[in-house]
C-alpha cells in the first residue's frame, strides 16, 4: 500500500512541476530566442495567422507554407508578374503588404506591419525557415497542453485508486 501511495504523490508532484514549467511566464532574464523561433513567435502574436496558415489550409489571406524559394505570381506596378520569395519579397511583403498582391488575394487589404524592424528580419528568417515544408502546428492557447497533462494525471489516479477498490472489495488481501 505504501508503494502505491507514493507512486500517487509522485504522479501528482510531477503533474504541478510540469504544469507550473508550461504555465509559467517566461522571465526577463530568460535567453533571447533563436530569429527563427523569435519570428514564428512574432507571426503569432503579430495575428499573422488569423489571416495565414503555416500548414497550406486556405484562409483570408495565402498560406505561408512552402513559400520560400517559390515563385509568386503578383500583381504589381499594372501587371501580372512573377517574382521570387526571397528575403527581399518577404520583406516587402510585410512592411509593403499593397505594394505586390498576390493572384487570388488582390482584393484582400493586408495592413502594413508598423512594429521594431528587427522584428521584420525574425519574420523573413522564419519564413524562409518554413520553405523546406516544416509544418508547424498553430499554439495559439498553450495553456491546452497543462490541460492535457493534468487530465491524463487525474486519470491515471482514478484507475489507480478505482482499481484498488475493486480488488479489495473482491475480498483481495493488500500487499
Amino acid at each position: 500500500m505504501k508503494w502505491c501511495i507514493r507512486w500517487v504523490l509522485g504522479v501528482l508532484a510531477g503533474c504541478l512541476l510540469l504544469g507550473e514549467a508550461w504555465a509559467a511566464p517566461s522571465s526577463p532574464n530568460a535567453p533571447k530566442l533563436k530569429p527563427v523561433a523569435r519570428g514564428l513567435q512574432l507571426l503569432h502574436s503579430e495575428g499573422c495567422l488569423s489571416c495565414h496558415s503555416l500548414n497550406g489550409t486556405p484562409m483570408a489571406g495565402p498560406t505561408l507554407y512552402r513559400l520560400a524559394g517559390k515563385q509568386r505570381t503578383v500583381w504589381t506596378q499594372g501587371a501580372w508578374r512573377n517574382v521570387p520569395a526571397d528575403a527581399a519579397y518577404l520583406r516587402r511583403a510585410i512592411l509593403e503588404p499593397g505594394r505586390e498582391q498576390v493572384k487570388g488575394f488582390r482584393h484582400v487589404s493586408m495592413p502594413p506591419y508598423r512594429g521594431a524592424k528587427q522584428n521584420v528580419g525574425a519574420m523573413v528568417a522564419a519564413l524562409l525557415s518554413l520553405g523546406d515544408g516544416t509544418v508547424i502546428p498553430s499554439s495559439k492557447n498553450s495553456s491546452t497542453w497543462l490541460w492535457v497533462v493534468l487530465f491524463v494525471c487525474l486519470l491515471l489516479l482514478g484507475l489507480v485508486l478505482f482499481g484498488r477498490s475493486v480488488l479489495f472489495a473482491r475480498g483481495a488481501t493488500p500487499s
